[in-house]
């Protein structure tokens, strides 16, 4: 079921300051979890992709969950919000939201949610601050085309990896998950 990107238990959007002068923008986010300070920040990500690539379903699975905030450096995309926490007021509900290089927003992505993406421009640039370390063998992949999800993704798919593409189905990734 698609609800509200804050109805999403504990998703919250991060005010996002833009400075723009001619040289161009500076942006700077008050991080909104006490823990998610630079000390606690163990890893950083950024992506580029060709317009309507689709990234994700992903998550990393207990104990090495993680907590992320993401957000635009350059151009638009279109992300999803998958909470996978069996015990959550919002258990398998999923929220949408367009994010831009303009935004005056990144998004806090808490453990348990799964996050995928469609790149609505070229050279699309996804910026990631992520609270714990890649472990491979806890990383999740959801069907992006899951039946039971039913996300429209608004561009034609231009760019998907084989592992997304073979990524788990609802019905049998809680099986797998710890939440």
């Amino acid at each position: 079921m698609e609800v509200s990107l804050l109805a999403l238990e504990g998703v919250s959007k991060v005010p996002r300051i833009l400075t723009t002068d001619n040289r161009g923008f500076f942006a700077n986010m008050n991080l909104p979890d006490p823990l998610f300070n630079p000390r606690h920040l163990t890893f950083c990500s950024a992506q580029n992709n060709l317009r309507g690539t689709i990234r994700g379903m992903h998550f990393q699975d207990s104990p090495f969950a993680e907590r992320k905030i993401v957000s635009v450096g350059y151009g638009e995309s279109f992300h999803v919000f998958l909470d996978v926490r069996k015990h959550s007021s919002t258990y398998l509900s999923f929220a949408t939201t367009n994010i831009k290089q303009s935004s005056e927003f990144g998004i806090y992505v808490p453990e348990g949610i799964a996050h995928g993406y469609q790149t609505l421009q070229d050279d699309t640039s996804i910026n990631y601050l992520i609270s714990g370390n890649f472990v491979a063998s806890h990383q999740k992949c959801i069907n992006v085309f899951d039946p039971k999800l039913k996300v429209k993704w608004p561009l034609a798919v231009s760019s998907i990896s084989e592992r997304d593409l073979r990524g788990s189905y609802l019905a049998s990734i809680n099986e797998d998950c710890g939440w």
